[in-house]
Formats: structure tokens, sequence, C-alpha cells
């Protein structure tokens, strides 16, 4: 009885160790995480999603907010439609991403997945395949996403 009493504790201390060093590993910032979380955010119309993974000298070009100027241009084409920004948001599935260079500055990562809107997920449709190579530089200890981020097809 004893036995198996201290065999039920030790896994459940290794158990406890696994979860504890997959979570903390699960949580560290790598370039494939920042290029996911900018596709993402980005076929999600996210602001915030966008502005946290891209890097700094790409936010302002000639004056002009970029992040902002790709949303305006979405609501204006989604009102031109009859629709709000919400009704034009798509959802990454089966996202893929091989990284290609990384040093300790500076990734590539290469990123493939399906584009669908979550309604024509559910009730089936059509799809658009992404395919896009991430230039990704670390900035402040976080990695972010440079050289020319909005050029991920629009659906």
């Amino acid at each position: 009885m004893a036995n198996k009493i201290v065999s039920f504790a030790l896994v459940l201390i290794l158990g406890i160790f696994l979860q504890v060093l997959f979570v903390s590993a699960d949580m560290r910032d790598t370039p494939i995480r920042a290029a996911r979380d900018f596709a993402r955010a980005y076929v999600g119309y996210d602001k915030g999603g966008m502005i946290s993974r891209i890097c700094s000298e790409n936010v302002v070009v000639d004056d002009v907010n970029v992040v902002d100027a790709y949303l305006y241009e979405a609501r204006r084409k989604a009102h031109d439609l009859g629709y709000s920004l919400n009704y034009m948001k798509d959802c990454l599935y089966h996202v893929e991403t091989d990284v290609l260079y990384k040093s300790r500055t500076e990734a590539q990562v290469h990123l493939t997945a399906t584009r669908k809107s979550p309604l024509r997920q559910f009730f089936g449709g059509a799809s658009d395949h992404v395919e896009e190579i991430f230039e990704l530089v670390k900035e402040d200890g976080k990695w972010k996403v440079c050289g020319g981020p909005f050029s991920l097809p629009e659906a």
C-alpha cells in the first residue's frame, strides 16, 4: 500500500513539474510565435495585435501610420459592400511555419495557412491559401515583423 502511494506521489510531482516546464516554454517569445501572432492579427484586423508585433520602423512610413491606413482601407471596403469591419474578419487555419534563418537579432520565417472567415469554415466554402516569408528583428527583447508585413493577400 505504501509503495502505491509513493509511486502515485512521484507521478503527480513529475506531472506538475512537466506542466510548469511546458507552460514556461510556451510563453517564450520566438520568431515563429511573432509571425503567427502578426498574421492572425492581420487577417483579423486586430490593431493592437498588429502594433505589438510590427517593428517600429514600419509603424509610420512617410508620416502615415500603416496600421491605421490598412484598417481605414478595410473599413472603407467593408462599408462599400454594406458590411461592418467585423464581417470582413478572417481566421487562419492549418498554420505551418518554418524558420529559414535565425540569429540572435534577426530571423526569417516561412508561414503557410488557409485563410477563411469563421462562417465559411463552419458552413464550408472557398478558402484562400496564404504563403508568406516574414522578416523579423528582435526589438526591445521581443520579436517583431519588419520588411513589408502588409503584403498578405486580401480575401
